[in-house]
């Protein structure tokens, strides 16, 4: 390549224009994701920038919430034999009724237990 010096300087500079603007864009969205983060995780916590607690946690303080989606999956758990024995064993006419409504609960339940884990 037989360019002259003038060029080789303009190449240098446009080069270092361009290689810092690539470099500064992704630390400013960085910084914006970073703080949304900050924001999202500070809302749920429950240390001392907690939201307040709502209606039943205020109203039963003694009741241990953190343990609620454990004994969501444990009733599930339990409800499974009596899923089996209502559908197989019953001879009610609308047994097929009552079983939906135990898995209808069930998947509330099972709903519930995921959103208060990830929220806890």
């Amino acid at each position: 390549r037989g360019g002259s010096s003038s060029e080789d300087e303009t190449l240098t500079v446009l080069n270092a224009k361009y290689s810092n603007e690539a470099e500064e864009e992704p630390v400013e969205e960085a910084r914006e994701v970073d703080t949304t983060v900050q924001k999202i995780v500070t809302s749920n916590f429950m240390g001392p920038k907690a939201t307040p607690p709502g209606f039943l946690r205020r109203k039963l303080r003694k009741v241990p919430w953190h343990t609620f989606p454990d004994l969501l999956t444990y009733a599930r758990c339990v409800a499974i034999p009596g899923l089996i024995v209502q559908y197989y064993c019953s001879t009610h006419p609308k047994k097929h009724i009552h079983s939906a409504l135990i898995f209808a609960i069930a998947s509330i339940t099972d709903f519930l237990d995921g959103f208060l884990a990830r929220r806890w």
